[in-house]
């Protein structure tokens, strides 16, 4: 992984922990990993993941 992915991975990794263990919202998520926009955290999760964050 090149070192400019390591902190979206990072983020993503959080995400993915977040979302199976919480009941926060995908927008809410999004905003704490610090994505002005949920729908571009949805893209970037969907990137790396091959799925998408569901609420």
């Amino acid at each position: 992984m090149p070192a400019r992915d390591r902190p979206r991975g990072a983020r993503v990794r959080r995400a993915r922990l977040l979302l199976e263990n919480t009941d926060r919202t995908v927008a809410g998520i999004a905003a704490e990993l610090g994505y002005t926009d949920p729908s571009t955290f949805s893209a970037v999760f969907a990137r790396w993941t091959g799925c998408r964050p569901r609420d």
